[in-house]
């Protein structure tokens, strides 16, 4: 398996739509690329941070964290909310859940 974290914008066409196909099955439903992409990018920064998983060139594991402003004892700071956690049922195990977790971390953390 192979771990990144990229933002929105640094993501690939075929990137983001794997991420939307895992989204769909493991929530059942059907967003629209449309609104994913608006969750995403919709915020002051203009992109999301995504810390994911391939396994044979696809996406099974993937964890967003959106950027924003907040006010924090007087202080206006950066946090991210994590929104959409999501692992393929056949890839769920603790080992790449907290992998995409630490990984997010670190990154969030440089930047």
């Amino acid at each position: 398996m192979e771990f990144y974290v990229k933002k929105t914008c640094e993501m690939t066409d075929q990137e983001l739509h794997q991420l939307l196909d895992l989204f769909n099955k493991v929530f059942e439903k059907d967003r629209p690329m449309q609104v994913m992409l608006n969750q995403y990018t919709q915020n002051p920064f203009g992109f999301s941070y995504h810390s994911y998983f391939c396994d044979e060139g696809k996406i099974q594991g993937a964890i967003t964290c959106i950027p924003s402003y907040y006010v924090y004892k007087g202080e206006r700071m950066i946090f991210a909310t994590i929104v959409d956690a999501m692992v393929a049922e056949e890839h769920r195990d603790l080992f790449g859940i907290l992998r995409l977790l630490n990984n997010a971390y670190k990154e969030l953390k440089n930047e």
